[in-house]
């Protein structure tokens, strides 16, 4: 019994062994998989650590999306009311073109008239010139005819109180007396031709005045109603770009409040905005206004100066050291109008003093 027991032990002993060699070797065999095992492990608690990070980066992302969508929802707001803005302003700056090109083509106009009254101008100024030298010639032929009446009443009365006779024939006596007539014919002609002539010329006188001072009333009327007009429409496209400024500063400060990068500015009022563009205007502009004012007083006192000496040339009071008193003006003017050159019209130049016989 006991050898059996003893040999059951050994049996057992021996399996145990086995056992152990087998377990021994299975550990052994199990051991590259442990190493595997524990490295896969590592890399499964690797991947959820990126998975974890991943997620989490892929919320920032979704936020950042999201916010993204809203500012370009935003932007494209800004855009839509820009281009609204920017067409309103196409609008009006369009308008503001044809409206100059409208007033470019009026004051092309005023300038062709105003080239034609100066052509006008010119044109009366010379007649103005040649009917004054006209009214000097005959001036001075009625002064020569009434000093050589003068002189024919003296040598009249010489010959009356002189008791001298003067033996002529009777063809002399009628050749004196046929030229005397003819003279005398003659000078009546003249003066009434003058006195024809000088009412003409206070006719055209008249009329002349009246059309320049018709002529600078309808040209201050017209220059006053384009001056009103370029004001008005000067005011309207100043107040659409304050406006236009306006919100396209309020833009751009919303632009830069979505960012928190950069700070937004304060919106400033109207009446603050005003004063600093006027205090920013450069000192150019200030005096070419000055200069411009300036210029526009300096054409008005030309205008009334040129006004008033037309009107004193017309009326008679030109100075006198500006007049001509040489005869060759009068003989060219007389020319220019085929007057007669003046004559000492009954100038009887007697070589004998005396009664005719």
């Amino acid at each position: 019994m006991l050898k059996a027991k003893m040999s059951e032990l050994r049996k057992t002993k021996e399996d145990l062994k086995q056992v152990k060699d087998d377990a021994l070797q299975s550990w052994l065999d199990s051991r590259p998989l442990l190493y595997e095992l524990d490295k896969l492990q590592t890399g499964l608690g690797h991947a959820k650590h990126r998975s974890n990070m991943s997620k989490i980066v892929i919320s920032e992302l979704e936020s950042q999306l999201e916010a993204t969508n809203s500012c370009i929802r935003s932007k494209s707001e800004e855009e839509l009311k820009d281009r609204t803005l920017i067409n309103d302003l196409s609008q009006v700056s369009f308008k503001l073109r044809e409206e100059m090109e409208q007033f470019k083509l009026v004051r092309d106009d005023e300038h062709q008239e105003r080239s034609k009254l100066k052509q006008v101008l010119r044109l009366r100024r010379q007649t103005l010139r040649t009917l004054q030298l006209t009214l000097r010639a005959i001036r001075s032929e009625s002064e020569a005819l009434s000093a050589s009446a003068a002189e024919a009443l003296l040598h009249i009365k010489s010959s009356q109180v002189d008791n001298t006779t003067v033996q002529l024939t009777h063809e002399e006596y009628y050749t004196l007396t046929r030229r005397a007539r003819e003279e005398t014919s003659l000078a009546d002609w003249r003066v009434s031709v003058s006195a024809e002539q000088r009412h003409v010329v206070e006719k055209s006188r008249h009329s002349a005045l009246r059309r320049l001072k018709e002529e600078f009333s309808e040209d201050r009327s017209r220059r006053k109603k384009i001056n009103n007009k370029v004001h008005g429409h000067r005011n309207i496209a100043r107040n659409a770009e304050e406006d236009s400024r306006i919100m396209v500063g309020d833009q751009v400060n919303s632009r830069h409040s979505a960012f928190p990068t950069a700070p937004a500015k304060p919106i400033l009022p109207a009446s603050h905005r005003n004063r600093q563009r006027t205090s920013k205007i450069p000192k150019s502009r200030k005096n070419r206004k000055v200069v411009k004012k300036k210029e526009t007083s300096i054409c008005v006192q030309i205008k009334s100066c040129l006004v008033r000496n037309v009107a004193k040339m017309w009326m008679g009071e030109w100075p006198a050291h500006k007049t001509l008193h040489t005869t060759q003006h009068k003989v060219s003017a007389m020319t220019q109008l085929s007057l007669p050159t003046p004559k000492s019209a009954v100038n009887y130049n007697y070589k004998h003093s005396g009664k005719i016989a």
